[in-house]
């Protein structure tokens, strides 16, 4: 394609988005309307968002012992996560919501298992595990490799830790905690650590279903389509947004309790009380559908 031809095509498609975006205008106008129905759900969500958030801005985690940190990373990952969701899904975006569910799913696991028992011993793998990744990163980063001194600060780190991690594909910050899979030479898979605390037929059941959208199954693909006549591919409210939810809910909800009763901060039993309160009673006059 020679300059002038760029240039035309350039100048042609801009020229059709400005009159498709005006043949659009009506469909989005429709889909706000579509989301009337969701607003008091989403309005729901947004609550329990900042409560999460609120209990952070009380310091709840603050003074704590250093080697405790994962637990605030955690959190905060696990709290911007149903946002993530609430904004998805404000959206008209469900499949992204989805997504999002399967990684505070990811964190709810991993929250449940570090403090099942030996709290303080599972947080050290979890946070010198960030050594593993900067060493990880620099391996599969040649540009990174050239600056020697950051090089040297990320492999010395590397040096003093990897002992705990599979020698050859440090890929799970839980390798040295799952001595059958030391024998097999295997790393642990999350499907392992459910088991460990019990959540095996919770991940058997909705691990496969909120990775639909990740792994752009087929599926996918009915919950795009909203119009042939002006927009094939856009938003669309449906009633799975109420079951995502209420698993990402969920999910924030169990994440809390455990890490509140674990530190024992002021009002915990408070804190637990108002969570059952508002899943049980607040959201419980929605319907679970996928």
């Amino acid at each position: 394609m020679n300059d002038e031809e760029f240039k035309s095509a350039v100048n042609r498609y801009q020229v059709e988005i400005k009159a498709y975006k005006v043949r659009s205008e009506s469909a989005f106008v429709n889909l706000e309307k579509a989301r009337e129905p969701y607003d008091v759900f989403f309005e729901d969500l947004l609550t329990y968002y900042l409560f999460a958030s609120m209990l952070a801005d009380k310091k709840i985690l603050d003074d704590r012992p250093e080697y405790e940190w994962p637990l605030i990373t955690l959190y905060a990952k696990a709290t911007s996560d149903l946002l993530g969701i609430l904004l998805s899904f404000r959206g008209g975006c469900l499949v992204g919501g989805t997504a999002i569910c399967r990684t505070l799913f990811e964190v709810f696991v991993r929250v449940k298992f570090i403090l099942q028992e030996d709290a303080k011993e599972r947080l050290r793998l979890h946070a010198n595990y960030h050594h593993v990744t900067r060493w990880l990163r620099l391996k599969y980063n040649p540009a990174a490799k050239k600056d020697n001194k950051v090089k040297a600060e990320i492999e010395t780190a590397y040096d003093k830790v990897k002992g705990d991690y599979h020698p050859k594909k440090p890929y799970s910050w839980a390798y040295a905690l799952f001595p059958e899979r030391i024998k097999e030479n295997r790393n642990p898979t999350l499907r392992d650590i459910a088991g460990r605390v019990g959540l095996l037929d919770e991940y058997d059941n909705m691990y496969g279903l909120l990775s639909i959208p990740v792994h752009a199954n087929p599926l996918v693909g009915n919950q795009l389509v909203i119009s042939e006549d002006v927009i094939g591919v856009a938003p669309r409210y449906s009633p799975s947004m109420y079951s995502i939810g209420l698993l990402g809910v969920f999910y924030l909800k169990e994440i809390i309790d455990t890490v509140v009763e674990y530190i024992k901060c002021q009002d915990w039993e408070g804190i637990q009380a108002f969570n059952l309160y508002y899943l049980a009673d607040r959201l419980g006059k929605y319907k679970f559908q996928v």
